[in-house]
């Protein structure tokens, strides 16, 4: 399981021997998205030739049975690298599903150390890591987010748990307005935006505190993080 750049800034914490002889010593991916994963090896410059890589993408829209076939034929051949298509395979990500085809065969699943944007946001965010939920991606209706909100004020007041869940850069905006205007003002609102990126900005603040602000996100990734300090 292979955790790939988030970020501009990413290869220079994840640029270790182990990442690079990983890199040049398999030839068989999974991947979420193919052409991104050849522009990232391709960029990195190690002298591997990108057309001998045997890659099955696995997205939204792949076939299960057809996964299955490529991982029962390819392990024959010798490992298998997973990969995403920002951050931690597994997470956020559909590659949980070759982990599990893994165990179910008796194959070591081995988890490669690099950038997962929740968990550099809870780090960062000042609130509750010992007990979380993350929730992915927040409903594109209006009523269904106001209802999924208010849902997890309550079980930030219920249990303490920090509640975690993001939104496509072109609806950042849209969300923290939202959350501004759904959120009780004493509420504990994290907002980790463009991780390893130019623009890496991290605030916590109360409802009340960020109206205050009066700022913009404009359309930039971010992880929200909502509850209680830790």
């Amino acid at each position: 399981m292979l955790p790939v750049p988030i970020g501009a800034h990413s290869w220079q914490e994840m640029d270790t021997l182990n990442y690079r002889e990983i890199l040049t010593n398999n030839k068989i991916w999974v991947a979420e998205n193919a052409r991104t994963l050849r522009r990232f090896i391709a960029s990195l410059k190690l002298g591997i030739a990108i057309d001998s890589l045997e890659i099955f993408e696995f997205g939204g829209h792949a076939n299960l049975n057809e996964l299955k076939r490529f991982l029962s034929d390819q392990i024959q051949q010798g490992s298998i690298v997973v990969t995403s298509e920002a951050g931690l395979p597994g997470m956020a990500d559909p590659g949980g599903i070759v982990a599990f085809w893994a165990h179910q065969n008796n194959i070591p699943v081995q988890s490669i150390t690099g950038p997962g944007s929740i968990y550099l946001a809870l780090q960062a965010s000042g609130l509750n890591g010992q007990q979380f939920t993350f929730h992915g991606y927040t409903p594109v209706k209006e009523e269904e987010l106001k209802i999924f909100l208010k849902d997890k004020v309550l079980q930030v007041k219920s249990t303490g748990y920090t509640q975690i869940f993001m939104e496509t850069p072109y609806r950042t905006e849209r969300l923290f307005q939202t959350l501004l205007d759904a959120l009780p003002e004493d509420m504990a609102l994290c907002i980790a935006r463009d991780l390893h990126g130019e623009a890496e900005w991290i605030q916590t603040l109360t409802i009340q505190s960020w109206k205050k602000l009066g700022i913009h996100l404009g359309k930039s990734p971010a992880v929200f993080l909502i509850g209680r300090p830790a």
